[in-house]
């Protein structure tokens, strides 16, 4: 079942999507004033010395009051931009998906062509070594002597070399290469 565009996979998460789409922007604008606050409360002091007395008789230094609503601003700030990006990572992953499917499609399209030779050659490859003979029947051909030979013969009818794993380990009874010297299961020496 296909969904539209801005569907949810569970309908219950509409509501929580909605208020981070409000509540992180306004976070976002509210934290970013307190920052401003706070900042411009620093700045109008810094150039009165903090805890000493004013020269010529200007009174009491003061102190930026609002300095703290820096920090708290900046609090606020991130979670908002949290809340914005839970709100909106549905759109910004489908805007993702979409920018790049095509990119990726066109890369894979492009390394297909350029390994179709490849492919064609490893294909050929494999056609020499199994072929079917008039009636359908799969034939392989010898490692020896390259006759064709029927796919579950165990010896080439023409050379008579072994065209499977035809020896057994003595140890584990495993089917081994008929010029094998030792067992490619338990390591045992063969015949």
């Amino acid at each position: 079942m296909r969904r539209s565009e801005g569907s949810l996979r569970d309908p219950a998460h509409a509501g929580f999507r909605k208020v981070c789409r409000v509540l992180g922007p306004l976070m976002i604008l509210g934290g970013f004033a307190m920052v401003v606050v706070g900042i411009y409360s620093f700045s109008k002091r810094i150039d009165e010395p903090l805890g000493f007395p004013m020269p010529f008789g200007k009174g009491e230094p003061r102190k930026p009051d609002l300095f703290w609503l820096a920090f708290v601003g900046m609090m606020v700030l991130i979670g908002g931009i949290w809340l914005t990006s839970i709100g909106f990572m549905g759109a910004a992953a489908r805007y993702v998906a979409a920018e790049t499917a095509p990119v990726a499609t066109d890369t894979f399209n492009y390394v297909a062509r350029g390994a179709r030779e490849g492919v064609k050659e490893i294909v050929g490859a494999v056609a020499e070594g199994v072929r079917r003979d008039a009636a359908g029947k799969v034939m392989v051909r010898c490692h020896k002597c390259e006759a064709e030979n029927d796919a579950d013969a165990k010896f080439c009818k023409a050379c008579g070399a072994a065209q499977r794993k035809s020896v057994a380990c003595p140890a584990c009874n495993e089917r081994n290469d008929p010029d094998a010297r030792f067992c490619d299961n338990c390591g045992g020496k063969l015949g």
